[in-house]
């Protein structure tokens, strides 16, 4: 009789501690569709460490990550994780603070996700192509609070100001020492398009030889002049360098040796 309770106790003990532990789990489980393949199933939060279950063929490895606070602050950065299947596992202390992972693939794809302690996560996904760039999609809306979407607005207005002041000291049509070549710069008032032209004087006829479609404009000071670049694409493609000489003596740029002076 005394034997059967001993084992009885030591039953209740187990189940007790059993008990306990699944008390300190806490599950979260998510209905989100991709985002370019990338998706999450569930998160398991334990007191030292982070479970993720992504969906099958999300990811095939994983290089780096970075832990958020539900205030977007940096928790921890490189933690202790593992990656198996497609389980990701992040050792870490602080698992009940963390609402956000920033995961790199690889060179060429990382993903941020938000609100992983809901139901309902937010995730953008970078990755690169060859033609463009780094493209960045997912459900910007979900994604950013309303205050850093208005910071955002305010910071391509300004951008924009900067960037029109910039190409407006080149509006106009420019022409090199020798009149064998000339750079129109053009600007469409209705649609904020900004546009250059070069032509080149052939058989004392001028003819176009480039257009460029203007995306971004950069400027910065260079050695007696200041350096405007113009893009034909804001993350990948051509630059187009043009230096305003700082003594007002005219334009340098690679379409001719020669320096441009601006005619109207």
């Amino acid at each position: 009789m005394r034997k059967w309770c001993l084992g009885f106790g030591v039953l209740l003990v187990m189940l007790g501690m059993l008990t306990a532990c699944s008390h300190n789990v806490t599950t979260y489980t998510y209905d989100n569709e991709d985002v370019v393949g990338v998706e999450i199933d569930k998160m398991k939060v334990y007191p030292d460490k982070l479970v993720i279950h992504f969906a099958e063929d999300s990811l095939s490895e994983v290089e780096e990550v970075t832990c958020y606070g539900a205030d977007f602050s940096i928790v921890e950065e490189q933690p202790q994780f593992s990656f198996r299947g497609s389980t990701l596992t992040i050792e870490t202390e602080h698992a009940d603070t963390i609402s956000g992972i920033r995961v790199k693939e690889n060179e060429y794809m990382y993903f941020d996700v938000r609100y992983l302690d809901s139901d309902s996560y937010a995730m953008l996904v970078c990755s690169w192509a060859d033609d463009v760039g780094y493209m960045t999609e997912g459900d910007k809306v979900a994604y950013y609070t309303e205050e850093e979407k208005e910071e955002q607005k305010a910071r391509a207005a300004a951008l924009a100001e900067e960037e029109k002041a910039s190409y407006d000291k080149l509006l106009g049509l420019w022409i090199n020492e020798s009149e064998t070549v000339r750079v129109e710069f053009l600007y469409n008032q209705s649609s904020d398009e900004k546009s250059f032209v070069v032509y080149e004087c052939i058989d004392d006829e001028w003819k176009e030889s480039d257009q460029v479609n203007v995306t971004t404009v950069t400027e910065e000071e260079a050695y007696q002049s200041v350096e405007i670049t113009l893009y034909d694409n804001p993350y990948w493609g051509a630059a187009y360098y043009f230096y305003l000489c700082n003594d007002g003596s005219g334009m340098e740029c690679s379409y001719s040796d020669e320096k441009f002076v601006k005619v109207k």
